[in-house]
């Protein structure tokens, strides 16, 4: 029994990096005519997976081109049709012929709403042309850019849901409703990366979901690095900390010389950005020279992080990554997949090592949105969240952006996400190291954490001794198992040689 019991613990430890994401649930089709790269409308695609991600959706994303009969089945619970450039459209009949027939959800985002697709809604369209129109949202107006045609519905069944309405500049001219759902159909002319446009559209997607939770918003500083000017950091911190706003940060780090006295200075930072109430998310490296058969150095680049982390007191609740990593099973899984929650940023500097443009889902992912792009709005204390969601600051250079960033926080006027207060349960597990967050508290496999200012290094006691390196204890309590399991291997394999021996004699004695 004891043999079997240290093959049970040593089959668990194995198994130790057993990804966090979530690999059941939803999942949604996403096909769009064309990136667009001339207008930088990549970046509308980009926005809408990590808006899906953060719905819980998993999301293919492909080409219509790449489209082939029978790939959007039952397994799908919706399908999106993105036209991302009027002037190439879909060309593919079979993609069309198989949405046609597809019983789940339907949206089309984009101009080039068929016949068909028109048909299902029971809807009337219009085009209109040379027309600026204002959206405005019950709570909110924006000025939309001028367009040089829009398709409109026109006309709508009794039972249809308008969100958003667009209005003209004129007088005496008609209005539309800007999305409309109808049963398990919706129609939304255009997505943008920001503003009102964004957010009614998000509004559309959870309301064909059934989904009317609404979010608070995580105030998050971005561009965190040990190169950054450490005691603007601190001081951001405390005047969050001062005013009671809950917030996070966003940071990258170094997995080499973490024994200088720069690495211990940075981590001191951090440890005063956590007892200032501030939780850290971990971000991913940039991509440079890697190629897909770099995953287990990435892997172990990440348990670097966490593991000089910990030994300095720093506890990170999440990894944050621009959306491309969740496009990536390489870059996915040997980073995202350690821990369960994740902040997305948007796409800047795209490197795949093995695209599968395949996302995955956590317990919850962050859309990272720029405060700067809704603080046009009028009345930003009504902005309604409908995803989880991130409002990024990039972390101030000179007393002077921070006086700035001051005003742009003030000027928001909403009511802050708390980790804390919403009883976050987070856990990043690499390697042998698992780090959780509850509700306020650090915990480092399993042990209650409580961070220190003062301390440069993290000590764990371990029966009365300290040791430097925190994962002392653990190698050697891994090191007694297995010398005990090869100790009863070794006890086993002789008395069998033993047995054998007298068996074997035994056979010649008459």
């Amino acid at each position: 029994m004891l043999l079997t019991a240290l093959l049970v613990l040593i089959l668990v430890n194995l198994n130790a990096n057993a990804q966090a994401t979530t690999n059941s649930g939803n999942k949604i089709m996403l096909v769009y005519d064309s990136k667009n790269t001339a207008d930088h409308d990549e970046k509308k695609i980009d926005t809408l997976q990590r808006i899906l991600t953060s719905m819980n959706f998993r999301v293919r994303t492909l080409k219509e081109s790449n489209y082939h009969g029978g790939m959007l089945n039952s397994s799908y619970t919706a399908v999106i049709t993105m036209v991302n450039w009027d002037e190439a459209g879909f060309t593919n009949h079979q993609f069309e012929s198989d949405r046609d027939n597809f019983t789940g959800y339907k949206i089309h985002i984009g101009a080039g709403l068929t016949n068909n697709e028109a048909t299902q809604m029971n809807v009337t369209t219009a085009r209109v042309h040379q027309q600026q129109f204002i959206l405005d949202d019950g709570d909110n107006q924006q000025i939309l850019p001028f367009s040089e045609s829009i398709t409109v519905i026109k006309k709508a069944p009794s039972g249809a849901q308008p969100i958003g309405e667009l209005k003209t500049q004129q007088q005496n001219q008609k209005n539309y409703s800007f999305s409309t759902i109808v049963g398990k159909n919706a129609y939304i002319p255009e997505i943008a990366n920001n503003g009102l446009e964004l957010m009614v559209a998000e509004s559309t997607l959870s309301q064909l979901f059934g989904d009317n939770s609404q979010y608070k918003p995580l105030l998050t500083f971005t561009n965190v690095s040990p190169y950054v000017n450490l005691k603007l950091l601190v001081k951001t911190s405390k005047y969050c900390s001062d005013h009671n706003i809950p917030f996070a940060i966003s940071t990258v780090t170094v997995d080499k010389n973490t024994e200088l006295q720069a690495y211990k200075r940075f981590t001191t930072a951090l440890r005063k950005v956590e007892n200032y109430g501030g939780v850290i998310f971990v971000q991913a490296p940039t991509i440079g020279g890697a190629t897909k058969d770099d995953g287990p150095e990435l892997s172990q680049m990440f348990t670097k992080y966490f593991v000089s982390f910990a030994n300095n007191q720093v506890f990170p609740v999440g990894i944050s990554a621009q959306n491309f990593w969740n496009q990536d099973t390489v870059l996915r899984n040997n980073s995202l997949a350690k821990a369960d929650h994740w902040l997305l940023l948007p796409n800047t500097d795209v490197t795949y090592l093995k695209q599968d443009n395949n996302s995955r889902t956590a317990v919850q992912s962050l859309f990272a949105l720029p405060a700067s792009s809704i603080n046009s709005m009028k009345n930003t204390s009504k902005i309604k969240f409908n995803v989880p969601t991130a409002l990024t600051i990039s972390i101030p250079e000179s007393n002077s952006q921070l006086q700035t960033d001051k005003k742009e926080i003030d000027s928001l006027q909403t009511d802050w996400l708390s980790p804390k207060n919403e009883r976050w349960q987070t856990r990043i597990h690499s390697g042998s190291t698992t780090v959780e967050y509850r509700s306020g508290k650090y915990y480092l496999n399993k042990e209650y954490e409580k961070i220190k200012n003062k301390t440069s290094t993290f000590h764990v006691k371990d029966n009365g001794q300290t040791s430097n390196t925190i994962f002392k204890r653990f190698f050697k309590i891994q090191g007694l198992i297995l010398a005990v399991f090869f100790i009863l291997v070794s006890l086993i394999l002789t008395v069998f040689i033993l047995i054998g021996r007298r068996i074997y004699r035994n056979m010649f004695k008459r």
